[in-house]
């Protein structure tokens, strides 16, 4: 009768270690932002709870790019208790339809990177194209030049005010003059570069465009 009783709390003993074991659980999986004007900050905060036995450690946060993701709660969740997990987007640069993924490491051992997304429309009514490009030149002073389209891409007429380079040393826009653009309509930007600096360096600079759109 000893041996059985020796081996039966053996067992149980065994037993209590495999089943004990943290595990997370988020309320939500998705956000949906819905539609905001590109520039907009989006913000969510996803809630988890430690529905295991053991402390749930958060281990890392990690995103896509053109997200942030912090831990608002402690790493380490008793069992029962809830944590929070901020995430915010910077729209700028972006259209569309937008997706992006942050993905939660812990030591739940059924689940260690729990994936979480955040997801949206994003609205750009006035699109320039192309929006990044680069220039080789070979000789310094010697000026180079690229076309620019300005499409109002929105339902309303937009006017545009003035177009301007951040660096005029480096960039100048010419023969700009002010212009209302109907919906669907676009203008020719004629952008000339100038490359100042010693052979070899990167220079860089940006376009500035000031319109009375509201966004």
């Amino acid at each position: 009768l000893r041996v059985v009783f020796a081996v039966s709390l053996l067992v149980c003993s065994l037993c209590g270690s495999v089943y004990a074991q943290p595990k997370i659980k988020f309320y939500e999986k998705v956000y949906d932002f819905g539609k905001v004007y590109s520039g907009e900050v989006v913000k969510n905060v996803f809630r988890f709870k430690n529905v295991g036995s053991e402390p749930l450690k958060i281990l890392d946060v990690s995103t896509s790019c053109g997200c942030t993701g912090v831990l608002k709660s402690s790493k380490k969740v008793p069992p029962g208790e809830e944590g929070e997990i901020q995430v915010v987007f910077n729209t700028r640069g972006y259209s569309g339809n937008v997706t992006k993924l942050v993905y939660v490491r812990s030591n739940d051992p059924k689940n260690p990177t729990a994936k979480l997304r955040i997801q949206g429309y994003i609205r750009l009514d006035l699109l320039i194209y192309p929006r990044y490009f680069f220039v080789y030149m070979r000789e310094k002073d010697k000026p180079a030049r690229r076309i620019l389209t300005l499409t109002n891409k929105g339902r309303e007429p937009v006017r545009i005010r003035y177009v301007r380079a951040e660096d005029p040393d480096i960039v100048n826009v010419l023969n700009f003059k002010p212009a209302r653009l109907k919906p669907h309509q676009s203008m020719r930007l004629d952008v000339m570069f100038r490359f100042t600096s010693p052979s070899g360096d990167r220079m860089k600079s940006k376009i500035l465009i000031g319109t009375d759109h509201p966004k």
